[in-house]
């Protein structure tokens, strides 16, 4: 049966199509807002100072990652990329003055061995025979020449 057949038959749907649940999200939204706005008073040395909510627990989690815990590292860096905000600001100068050009040199040497890794195994050394207290060494690849005495 089409439509257009039940022309003047009743709606098979009385009440119509049911109304979505209203959200809760700008509630909560509205919630964390004011109780993130709301001020506290906190002693600072010898004074009362009203602090918000949000200040005190940004300043909790600074606090925190410079203890060293590795979740508020992971949530200060993050909620920084978000702000925008340079945490290297002014600490440029005194990494460069603490890098000299020696350290220059090992930095680089690193990341040339990180950015193009030789596939080559390292060469063993066997420890001549005196040492080995009469265990023979299974050679799999050849092995280093030992050093000249001196």
């Amino acid at each position: 049966m089409y439509l257009h057949d039940r022309k003047g038959a009743p709606s098979p749907n009385p009440k119509g199509r049911p109304r979505k649940d209203a959200t809760i999200a700008p509630d909560l939204k509205k919630a964390l807002e004011d109780a993130l706005n709301k001020k506290v008073r906190v002693k600072r040395g010898e004074a009362q100072v009203l602090l918000s909510k949000a200040v005190l627990g940004i300043e909790q989690l600074v606090n925190q990652f410079a203890k060293g815990d590795r979740n508020a590292r992971r949530d200060l860096m993050d909620m920084a990329k978000e702000l925008g905000v340079d945490l290297l600001a002014g600490q440029k100068g005194k990494i460069e003055e603490v890098l000299s050009p020696g350290h220059d040199a090992i930095l680089q040497s690193y990341f040339n061995r990180r950015l193009n890794p030789v596939k080559e195994r390292p060469q063993r050394v066997v420890a001549p025979p005196e040492l080995l207290d009469g265990i023979r060494p299974v050679i799999t690849h050849p092995i280093a020449k030992p050093l000249p005495k001196s």
